[in-house]
């Protein structure tokens, strides 16, 4: 995929423009599918959001017997690019794999809403997912969250500060973006060359941040974890984010919060965006399941 990319000239995403970058976004996307047998069935939702209803979409496995439990899902996409659709394939997948039902939103994008849209979203739309569970026959106190890249950034942002005061029963971060500063060696070594660019990274982080970087934008620089929920963070071993996830779960065991890391060695940044060309992008998603499900499955927290 990688090389097919070079050889065909796609321009990075950020000289795309952002309108362009959403169509190159779910093009990308619509190419990787699996297109195997169903899953999971799903419906559309509309959450209560921080400014309104949310657009979502309701995960039930068809294959797998359901464990009566519900993962929040926010998608990637530098919180400028991605949806429901370019997601669709992981949330399938995940439910079918962990037995949970799979909510996925639909936030507000930046640059037309900037920080912190996206994180009132995710916090409002993790408490109506929660007033919701019994309707979509799971526990309200088995309700954990996930999200991929940008995504992974709200569900660690949730993880440590739900609106309500009632924090997840888990956290599943795929990849996570959770450090603004992009110091990290992995940065410069996989910034070029392996599918998400340190360009891309800038233009996101501008769009979404403007000039002025917030460190309340960044959850791994967040001071206090103690109260932060059980946690299973996915690595990919050639990202440019791969080494600030790592040090976060430290920072996590550090502070006492049961967490388990998987790195995938020879994966990429948004590897559950292309289940259709990767066997072990599939079985990472089947791994992911199995950890949550392990997470769910244990006492709810206080």
């Amino acid at each position: 995929m990688l090389r097919e990319r070079l050889l065909a000239g796609e321009p990075s995403l950020n000289a795309c423009g952002v309108d362009r970058a959403r169509l190159v976004t779910a093009q990308a996307a619509h190419d990787g599918r699996a297109g195997r047998v169903e899953r999971a069935a799903s419906i559309p939702l509309r959450l209560d959001g921080s400014h309104g209803a949310l657009p979502a979409r309701w995960y039930s496995p068809l294959l797998t017997r359901p464990t009566g439990a519900m993962l929040v899902y926010f998608h990637g996409g530098g919180f400028v690019t991605g949806d429901l659709d370019t997601h669709d394939d992981a949330c399938r997948e995940l439910a079918h794999a962990s037995g949970a039902g799979v909510l996925s939103v639909e936030y507000r994008l930046a640059p037309e809403h900037p920080f912190p849209a996206q994180l009132d979203d995710a916090r409002a739309a993790f408490a109506s997912a929660r007033r919701l569970a019994g309707t979509l026959g799971c526990d309200p106190l088995r309700v954990g969250v996930a999200g991929d890249s940008a995504g992974g950034n709200l569900a660690a942002a949730v993880a440590v500060a739900a609106a309500d005061g009632i924090r997840p029963a888990c956290q599943l971060l795929i990849y996570p973006w959770l450090d603004m500063s992009l110091q990290e060696p992995s940065v410069a070594t996989f910034g070029e060359g392996f599918g998400l660019l340190k360009e891309e990274l800038d233009w996101f982080r501008e769009l979404w941040l403007g000039r002025a970087a917030d460190p309340s934008a960044s959850p791994s620089l967040r001071e206090d974890l103690g109260d932060a929920s059980p946690a299973h963070i996915v690595v990919a071993g050639f990202d440019p984010l791969r080494d600030e996830a790592e040090r976060y779960a430290q920072r996590l065991q550090l502070a006492g919060v049961p967490v388990t890391v998987q790195r995938h060695p020879g994966l990429v940044h948004g590897f559950v965006e292309f289940l259709g060309l990767s066997q072990a992008a599939r079985h990472a998603v089947t791994d992911m399941g199995t950890a949550v499900r392990g997470l769910l499955d244990r006492s709810p927290p206080d």
